[in-house]
């Protein structure tokens, strides 16, 4: 399959949430009875780009950036980046899409 680089600072393939839920205290009692009409939810924006193979094995672009496949080991990639190497299409952290496989 192809491989592709990727932040391990923005996110971690094996990464798991051990921290307890926070909650925030809701103010049941208003003293202003306004009323203001629903806004519908919006989608958060995605910092994660899309996968793109810039040639077989990077070609004549290394090193790699981000999202950007494909590579073999972790010095094909930019500082602070690392190889992904994964199985198909599995997803690639920090990055959207499958890819090619």
């Amino acid at each position: 399959g192809k491989d592709y680089c990727y932040d391990p600072n923005l996110s971690s393939p094996t990464s798991s949430s051990t921290s307890p839920p926070t909650s925030t205290p809701i103010n049941l009692i208003s003293s202003s009875p306004t009323y203001q009409p629903s806004k519908s939810p919006t989608k958060a924006p995605s910092s994660d780009l899309p996968l793109v193979i810039m040639g077989d094995n990077g070609g004549d672009n290394f090193p790699l950036g981000r999202c950007e496949g494909d590579c073999d080991s972790h010095d094909q990639c930019q500082s602070g980046l690392l190889c992904y190497q994964r199985g198909g299409t599995e997803s690639v952290p920090g990055c959207d899409g499958t890819g090619v496989s």
